[in-house]
């Protein structure tokens, strides 16, 4: 039995508000990957701003966009956001986030 699977067909299941975050998430990461941090992190608020199914899509890009928005806002030296933010992921069981929390979050 052979069934074909087209992976260019599950743009269709993804809303608008959710490209429209992924978006945001790509002008942020150009920012973030020149040390630009300040305009990384209007980009990634401005795509925080929506609101859509964090489960669903957890796994494509929102830990990732969860971790570089905590450590801008870390460099930023906005340390209470950035706990605030990593703490999304949860707790220092979840390796991911758990040293940001460890040693900057106490």
């Amino acid at each position: 039995m052979k069934e074909k699977f087209l992976f260019f067909k599950m743009h269709e299941a993804i809303d608008e508000t959710v490209e429209a975050t992924y978006k945001s998430f790509l002008k942020g990461n150009e920012f973030f990957n020149n040390l630009r941090f300040q305009e990384a992190l209007v980009e990634y608020e401005n795509g925080l701003e929506k609101k859509f199914d964090t489960e669903k899509f957890y796994g494509l890009f929102y830990s990732e966009y969860i971790i570089k928005l905590g450590i801008s806002y870390l460099i930023s030296e906005q340390k209470e956001k950035a706990c605030s933010t990593f703490r999304k992921l949860g707790d220092e069981t979840n390796f991911s986030v758990r040293n940001f929390l460890r040693y900057y979050c106490q």
